[in-house]
Order: C-alpha cells, then structure tokens, then sequence
C-alpha cells in the first residue's frame, strides 16, 4: 500500500496551495478560514427505483409496498430493506398475498424521519476538538449541536488483528492486537444516527482499562480524553476526507436515500510521534456533513 493520501483540494490563484483535511495541532489551533461543504446531492435513478410509477393516492384505502417506495422515491428493495430492519411501520394488513398500509400511515411516518434533504448539518472541525478536560462534550457534540443530556452513543467493540493496512497506517508490525469501536452517534429521540466511525486503539495501551468498555460511552472528552487518561496526551489529529457512495451496512445504519453519498474520513491521532488512534472512517451522511479547515495565510 502506499503513501496515505492526506491532501484533499487544491485552491487556485496567486497563493495556491494545498489543504489536508485536517491536520490539528493545540500550538496552531483556531487559526485560518476556508470553509468546504457539502449540504445537498444529486439524486439519481437507482437500479429498482419506481420512477415510472405514478404517485400514489392519498385518499386510497391502502397502499401496497411499491405504492410506498414511489412515495418514497425509493426502490423496492430499500422498503424491502426497512421493513425487514423493523424501520418502518409494519404493515396493517395483507390483501391478495401483499402487504398493505394505510396512506396516513406512512405519510406520518416519513414526516417523522430524519430526511435526508432535512438533516441537521454536523459541522466536522478543527476547532472541535479542542475541548478542556472534564467537559461534558466531545468533538461530535460540538459539529452537531447537540448537548450532553440530549447525546447517545451506541458502541460495540471487537478484539482483532491489524491488517496490513491500518499496520501501516499505525507504524506497527501486521496482525497487532486491536481494539475495535464500532460506533453510532445520535441525538434522543431521533430514529437514524447522525454519524458512525470505527475508531481502532492499541490493545497494548487500552485493554484492561475503562477506556476498552463500552458502557463507559460516552465518554466526556472523547478519544482525546481517553488518550490523556491513559498517559499519552494527544498532540497532533490528521485528517483526510472524502466524498464516497456508502456502504450497504452504511446506507442501512444512517438510513440513506437511495443515491446519497457520505462524506467519510480518515482519522490518526498521535501522541509525540505514536500513532494511538486509527479512525476508518467517520461516516456523515452527504446531505449533512460540513468540512471547515483554516489556514492563516499571514
């Protein structure tokens, strides 16, 4: 594998240059601006998507599962899919061997769900992180907006071998012991999480201490905070993002609109010149996710 690619744009003119996404480090925080966002897409047919379906009637009595998907703006498979997640309402009844809803059913339902041209912006930055020990905010909180009391992580966590590829990208031998946090961040009371990332840590460092349980999420502070408890201090984030079509298991979680893109990042923290955290990746809905980088140019 070669070199981990960690520019993301190229800004023209006199001053060209070229901005990593993001590179952090408490000596320089806070300074810069250029702003890079993302706040809507372009939907395109999906294969299966039922384009050529005429929008169903309100006022019917029932619609069945295509009647629903031309509703959506959505293919079969995907209302297939929610149904089968248990993200959507069962259906009422079953007529000639198909499933049925009421309209008014699914019209509150859809109302209801966290629209992929309606939700809440998370802006990712630098300038999130830089959170004081002990307060109850981590650098997702911040992007979204969302208060401590408000904030729910789901976490689960594995215990594997490191790949060739996050060996690399850790600086350690291959099939080094990991921690792997698979995490979904939410606000209450929303159905679909706002963001999810698989953060892997050091079993060296991690395991046997508060910061491998998961019922100890979340944690004020976050992976910095974690890194300071355990003795090495985070002195430098790098960040590299993109734009990507998601993952099955991602357009699931986040319940994406079929033909939404992500906005996903690459995450290293160190500590001095050790690697202690691989993040692969931070995944935010495109529809959502602000990117902000800054850089003093005086």
């Amino acid at each position: 594998m070669g070199a981990v690619p960690v520019a993301l744009a190229r800004v023209p003119g006199p001053l060209s240059y070229v901005w990593s996404l993001q590179t952090w480090n408490p000596r320089d925080h806070g300074r810069s601006r250029l702003s890079r966002g993302w706040h809507s897409f372009n939907r395109q047919a999906a294969p299966g998507r039922v384009d050529d379906v005429p929008a169903p009637d309100p006022t019917a009595p029932w619609w069945t599962t295509t009647d629903v998907a031309a509703y959506l703006g959505v293919s079969l498979s995907t209302v297939s899919g929610y149904r089968g997640r248990g993200q959507m309402p069962a259906e009422e009844d079953t007529i000639d061997g198909k499933r049925v809803w009421r309209p008014a059913t699914i019209i509150e339902w859809h109302k209801s769900r966290p629209s992929s041209m309606v939700r809440a912006a998370v802006q990712h930055s630098a300038a999130n992180y830089d959170i004081p020990a002990g307060q109850q905010a981590t650098a997702f909180t911040i992007a979204a907006g969302i208060d401590w009391a408000n904030y729910r992580l789901d976490c689960d966590v594995e215990w594997v071998e490191s790949s060739p590829e996050l060996a690399e990208l850790f600086a350690v031998p291959a099939k080094t012991r990991l921690l792997v946090k698979h995490l979904r961040f939410f606000n209450r009371g929303e159905a679909a999480p706002r963001q999810m990332s698989t953060s892997h840590l050091l079993a060296s460092m991690v395991e046997g201490t508060p910061v491998a349980d998961p019922n100890k999420e979340p944690w004020a502070g976050g992976t910095k905070d974690q890194m300071r408890t355990l003795g090495s201090p985070v002195t430098k984030i790098e960040e590299s993002g993109r734009a990507r079509m998601p993952t099955e298991h991602e357009a699931a979680t986040l319940q994406l609109a079929d033909g939404e893109p992500v906005l996903a990042i690459l995450r290293r923290m160190f500590s001095g010149g050790r690697v202690v955290e691989v993040n692969r990746e931070i995944v935010i809905p495109g529809s959502s996710g602000v990117m902000r980088a800054e850089t003093d140019l005086a």
